[in-house]
């Protein structure tokens, strides 16, 4: 049994010498970068963050120029709306008038001989077939005057109403003759026939241009008052003889009368000398003016704010009316 045990030692010494060792394993060594590495790393995540961010900003302005040239579209779109709207909306009453006066000229002046040219001249102002329509004249109508009064503007068309003056068989009359028009392209169009209106005189109720309450006022001392009456007395003279130069004087923006007129009365009875909100001295006077040529006279209001410099007294501002 012994020999037996040995001989299995030898064996198993035997196969030992042919079987396979298992390496032991090595431990993984850790990589060091370089410093140069690091650094190409390093500028290429930044060289590529500046890329990203410049593509980006390449973008935003596009956009925004986009943007800004949209808004531009858009308020030019909505300046040809507002100018459009204007144009279709504001008539030119001078070009009203040209053509009414035409019109006028043509449909009121009428005599056997030429009516049936008439007729042919009218269908040209019309929009309609006026042949449709009866008109009897028996008589030479002649026109006599004419004024446009009125141009008044309607949701579907506009109106000018004329004033209009014409003889038949050597009596006169007057007439106002209600004329309905469109206006396209800066062209007119009657577009329904004419109509006869009352006379209307536009008389309405508004109140007048009055001196202001006195017992609201801050009065200037007598002196003050004193010294401005004297003053008048020059303003106005240099005022109706429209002297420009001289004006200058006494006035800072000068208003020429006309030289026509001189002063005939200052009614400083009347007069109103107070001092205004921002401390200036005001005048409110009434002066009568004699017309030098046909010795007329007549009246006018006047609402004056005057300063103080070392020469004496000048007009700031001059209102022909009482002024609240």
């Amino acid at each position: 049994m012994k020999l037996k045990g040995g001989v299995i030692t030898q064996i198993k010494a035997f196969l030992m010498k042919f079987s396979k060792k298992e390496k032991q394993g090595k431990q993984p060594k850790v990589k060091e970068l370089s410093k140069r590495t690091a650094n190409i790393m390093t500028y290429g995540f930044l060289l590529f963050f500046v890329f990203i961010g410049f593509i980006g900003l390449v973008r935003a302005i596009s956009l925004s120029s986009q943007v800004n040239s949209l808004k531009n579209k858009v308020a030019d779109f909505e300046t040809t709306l507002t100018d459009s709207a204007n144009q279709t909306s504001t008539l030119d009453v001078s070009r009203v008038q040209y053509y009414m006066t035409n019109f006028i000229y043509t449909y009121i002046n009428y005599d056997k001989e030429s009516a049936e040219e008439r007729e042919q001249t009218l269908q040209d102002y019309y929009a309609f077939d006026s042949s449709t329509y009866t008109e009897e004249l028996n008589e030479t109508r002649t026109l006599k005057s004419q004024r446009v009064i009125s141009v008044e503007e309607y949701k579907s068309y506009d109106l000018a109403i004329v004033k209009v003056g014409y003889e038949v068989s050597g009596n006169s009359y007057v007439m106002n003759l209600a004329v309905p028009f469109k206006i396209k392209d800066g062209l007119l169009t009657i577009v329904s026939l004419p109509y006869s209106l009352a006379d209307d005189l536009y008389q309405g109720d508004s109140k007048s241009f009055e001196k202001n309450d006195s017992s609201d006022l801050v009065k200037l001392s007598s002196s003050e008052t004193d010294s401005i009456k004297e003053f008048l007395e020059v303003f106005f003279d240099k005022y109706a003889s429209s002297d420009e130069t001289d004006l200058k004087l006494v006035m800072k923006e000068p208003v020429l009368m006309g030289g026509s007129y001189q002063v005939d009365t200052i009614d400083n009875s009347t007069a109103l000398f107070y001092e205004g909100d921002d401390g200036q001295k005001v005048v409110q006077v009434s002066v009568t003016f004699t017309d030098k040529n046909t010795t007329d006279k007549h009246t006018e209001n006047f609402t004056l704010y005057l300063s103080q410099s070392d020469n004496g007294w000048v007009v700031e501002k001059l209102y022909n009316y009482f002024k609240s």
